[in-house]
């Protein structure tokens, strides 16, 4: 009963505030800002996180990154630099304080790059209703949220390091169109 009240409570809320903008696929070039979403339970926290920074810096894109933690509460999260979202930053069905959407939302023309593999109201609530110009990420939520889509191929999990890797040498395939 309980997770039918969720359900109801989580497509109301979708509904109502998901984001309206228009999303296509840009280079890299054209991005001011951009927020990186991580999985807390994902491989490779520390070498992505370094990798996402100097893609920022390459690029001049005021970035943050935010690490999705949500089996751990406040008190229990490591140290990390970053914003780290646990439980204590959502409602009791998944949707985040206005103090974690209000960092989710990139600055001028923003890219959203979602490297977490979760299956959360949470990713995806931060997913559809960012205002971001593109849109990536790990796996296609319903209604086709994503601009691009990596997917890994094969039994193994590749880790978030692995993923961005891969997601950065097809932004710098992109060109902007004249």
């Amino acid at each position: 009963m309980l997770s039918l009240l969720k359900n109801i409570f989580r497509k109301r809320c979708l509904k109502r505030e998901k984001s309206s903008s228009r999303t296509g696929i840009v280079p890299p070039e054209s991005i001011d800002s951009a927020v990186v979403l991580l999985d807390g339970d994902g491989d490779g926290l520390q070498e992505c996180t370094e990798a996402v920074s100097d893609f920022f810096k390459e690029y001049g894109i005021r970035g943050r990154i935010i690490l999705l933690d949500l089996k751990s509460s406040r008190k229990d999260g490591e140290a990390f630099d970053g914003t780290t979202v646990t439980s204590d930053d959502v409602n009791w069905y998944g949707r985040p304080s206005a103090a974690v959407t209000g960092q989710t939302e990139p600055d001028g023309r923003g890219l959203l790059l979602s490297l977490t593999d979760s299956r959360s109201f949470t990713a995806e609530y931060l997913a559809k209703c960012s205002g971001a110009i593109f849109k990536i990420g790990r796996r296609q939520l319903p209604g086709d949220t994503f601009d691009l889509v990596i997917k890994e191929n094969g039994e193994t999990r590749a880790s978030q390091a692995e993923i961005f890797r891969e997601i950065l040498s097809m932004l710098k395939k992109i060109k902007a169109c004249r």
